[in-house]
């Protein structure tokens, strides 16, 4: 079969080396999707398999190059293990595209309650799905009902 993104470079997953037993750190680079999500969760499980004191869970998404729906659920179903284990992961310096797909599919706020919490910048959902067109026109509508008409007097 032959691989979605061809031009992307496969997925490798880097230990960042620290003097601390419960902090993980795993640097990803190349292209998060079809051809590299099982993997990345083989090989994340087995990091954490080898350090069984792990309590967090980075990893530096720096090197990303790209991810896909598959590579999403990948990072979904890595979130449920370490849930589940009571890691808390962190996903670090992830690219704009990687963050619009987050945004897009409304992961962000699931994998990474305080980035989204905190706004830093980045676009809410709802902005996420809009083009800047569409901004000028929203700006234009009104935001409250519409007026009642006036109720004609009645005399007595």
């Amino acid at each position: 079969m032959t691989p979605p993104y061809p031009f992307d470079p496969p997925l490798r997953l880097e230990a960042v080396t620290g003097t601390d037993a419960r902090l993980l750190e795993l640097a990803l680079k190349g292209h998060l999707g079809h051809g590299s999500a099982d993997d990345f969760l083989d090989q994340t499980c087995g990091h954490l398999q080898d350090r069984p004191r792990t309590a967090v869970l980075r990893l530096d998404c720096a090197g990303l190059t790209g991810m896909d729906s598959t590579g999403l659920s990948a990072l979904l179903m890595l979130h449920r293990r370490t849930t589940a284990a009571r890691i808390t992961l962190h996903l670090d310096a992830r690219p704009p595209a990687v963050d619009r797909i987050l945004e897009i599919t409304g992961c962000l706020a699931h994998l990474d309650p305080e980035a989204a919490g905190a706004g830093g910048g980045r676009r809410s959902r709802e902005k996420a799905y809009r083009q800047p067109w569409e901004e000028v026109i929203s700006a234009s509508l009104p935001t409250g009902p519409p007026p009642r008409p006036a109720e004609p007097e009645t005399t007595a």
